[in-house]
């Protein structure tokens, strides 16, 4: 069991321990298709224990495994997920299922850049997805959001510190620990 932050854990699927007093352990399948997670996600958990309040519209765009959009929903928010890689898709909605959230979380298979966003405007948009995404896709982040809401990235230094095309003012750009990452936290205008 790993205990990440404040208010989670993480363990196996058939682990046993009992999580600690006041800690939401997420259950995790195992995959050799999908990475679990990394240190870039244990930061964007702790993280997000600040910036999420009961009540927001929360949208994980590439899930991976599903473990930022179960901290979304442990922290009270609704919760849109979605990633364009079946393998993914297959291993967050197991691990929605091992956890009792397959029905809470709502889950799509789409890319990035598809035009059919499926849902309203969120109050923020995750991206762990790195370089590619942010350099590619970043600008589409703010037709999805609220005004006043909040995109969290995860990017390399020389990424991060660029100068941003579209609507957004930058709030902070946070080492990510050890990794050659960085974390971005703008906010639309």
């Amino acid at each position: 069991m790993l205990e990440v932050g404040n208010k989670f854990c993480l363990k196996g699927l058939h682990d046993t321990a009992k999580p600690p007093a006041g800690r939401f352990c997420l259950n995790l399948v195992p995959s050799d298709k999908v990475q679990l997670y990394g240190p870039d996600t244990l930061f964007f958990m702790k993280e997000m224990e600040e910036l999420i309040k009961p009540g927001m519209f929360v949208v994980e765009a590439g899930t991976g495994s599903g473990i930022l959009a179960m901290t979304a929903y442990r922290l009270e928010a609704k919760v849109l997920a979605y990633d364009i890689y079946p393998p993914a898709i297959a291993l967050a909605r197991e691990n929605f299922k091992a956890n009792g959230l397959l029905d809470k979380i709502q889950l799509t298979q789409r890319g990035w850049s598809d035009e059919d966003y499926p849902g309203p405007l969120a109050d923020i948009l995750i991206a762990n997805m790195g370089k590619h995404f942010f350099e590619t896709n970043s600008h589409r982040a703010a037709l999805i959001i609220k005004p006043g809401g909040l995109i969290a990235f995860s990017c390399p230094v020389e990424v991060c510190l660029q100068p941003l095309d579209f609507a957004v003012e930058k709030t902070a750009v946070i080492p990510m620990g050890t990794t050659k990452m960085y974390y971005l936290l703008a906010r639309r205008s």
